[in-house]
């Protein structure tokens, strides 16, 4: 994330959890804000008429409109998205959900890690890694599982703006750089 789309994405982020009225309306919002972001991302078509200067701001916030009316989405966070829309911050709206979804997750004394692994993990195991992650930060962690083929064996945990990358490529890496260094 960029220091500039930073900044705005934390004080949208900070003005919509002064919206938010519990903890829990906000990890449904938190929901909300991902599907719209989804729907923006996967339409080129959607992303042209909200850059484009040739829409005019009434057709941007009807195509937005029907969208969050299709979602279902409270409308309070409507009237949020439609202020960054009108604000011109659309672009940030990742930066923006991935904010507010860390400031929710922060209220709750929490962290998200995420898990990249090349094949699915077995729920036991997952529950252990999670369990010894929790040790290992102090806090309360919402695990999510990406799968990456590319790492082949191995896993990469990154947590708290940290990575620990088990992965059997770093391991290689590893081995590489300890063979060069006995070699000097």
């Amino acid at each position: 994330m960029a220091s500039k789309s930073a900044a705005v994405a934390k004080r949208y982020s900070r003005a919509l959890w002064l919206l938010g009225r519990t903890v829990e309306e906000a990890e449904a919002w938190v929901g909300s804000l991902e599907s719209f972001a989804k729907a923006l991302e996967s339409s080129k078509d959607l992303q042209h008429l909200i850059q484009s200067p040739a829409f005019t701001l009434e057709q941007k916030t009807k195509v937005v409109d029907s969208i969050l009316e299709a979602q279902k989405t409270p409308e309070a966070l409507k009237n949020f998205l439609k202020t960054v829309l009108t604000a011109g911050r659309m672009p940030a709206i990742n930066e923006i959900v991935e904010a507010y979804r860390q400031r929710t997750l922060e209220s709750r004394h929490s962290l998200e890690a995420i898990v990249e692994t090349a094949f699915p993990l077995a729920e036991p195991s997952l529950k252990k890694l999670t369990s010894h992650l929790e040790k290992i930060c102090g806090k309360k962690l919402t695990v999510k599982v990406k799968i990456v083929p590319d790492l082949l064996a191995g896993l990469r945990v990154k947590v708290g703006g940290k990575t620990l990358d088990f992965t059997f490529t770093a391991q290689l890496n590893k081995l590489e750089r300890w063979l060069h260094q006995a070699q000097a």
